[in-house]
């Protein structure tokens, strides 16, 4: 069975995938469609995140509600409105620099630019490039730190369990970047939900890799 770790590394690696397919495509039009395809995959997973994975961070970890307004900050805010406070707790609980947490930001709000552009936009590949940069250090933190602590305090049922939800989750969550969302998670579930069949109506006027 899988594990949430498992579920969340393998869309670490597909995310990965997706974006050397979008800089190693033949011509703007694959390039283009490769990109539709790494947005819809990456505006599930943030979501899904944020709806199954921190909870459960805040739930059976002693510094869980720490290590998620670290990663919602990563997934949503720019740097410069982290509270000096809520920094030093963070660099307590988790033993990270405090330079390195002020680089992880903005996913969201990048996400949110890049989904509108084609790769004949000039800005298409560096806005990927900020994109891949943060979210690379996201993805490093999040393997190396949360989810190994995560798997320490759990069962294998409950992981496997998480990762079923994740998975389901993903199934009915917006397809695009939406950063001005709540920020509230009780509000932002709603709200995603709501959006999310506006995002899969317009998915259908957009073009998307023929073959994987």
């Amino acid at each position: 069975m899988v594990r949430i770790s498992d579920a969340i590394k393998e869309d670490h690696r597909l995310l990965r995938e997706y974006h050397d397919k979008i800089i190693n495509a033949g011509d703007e039009d694959t390039s283009t469609r490769w990109g539709n395809k790494f947005t819809w995959e990456l505006a599930r997973y943030t979501v899904a995140e944020e709806l199954v994975v921190y909870p459960a961070l805040e739930s059976y970890m002693d510094h869980g509600q720490i290590m998620v307004d670290k990663d919602r900050k990563e997934h949503q805010e720019a740097p410069r409105k982290l509270p000096s406070q809520w920094k030093f707790d963070a660099y307590m609980a988790n033993g990270s620099t405090l330079f390195n947490m002020i680089r992880r930001n903005q996913i969201k709000e990048r996400l949110y630019k890049f989904q509108n552009m084609s790769a004949q936009d000039p800005e298409f590949r560096p806005t990927l490039d900020g994109i891949m940069e943060r979210l690379n250090k996201h993805i490093e933190e999040e393997e190396d730190e949360d989810l190994a602590s995560l798997e320490s305090v759990i069962q294998l049922d409950e992981s496997e369990s998480l990762a079923k939800k994740f998975e389901r989750t993903k199934m009915f969550v917006p397809t695009r970047a939406h950063p001005h969302s709540p920020k509230d998670p009780m509000f932002e579930t709603v709200v995603n939900f709501l959006e999310a069949p506006l995002d899969k109506l317009q998915d259908m006027m957009r073009r998307f890799p023929e073959t994987e």
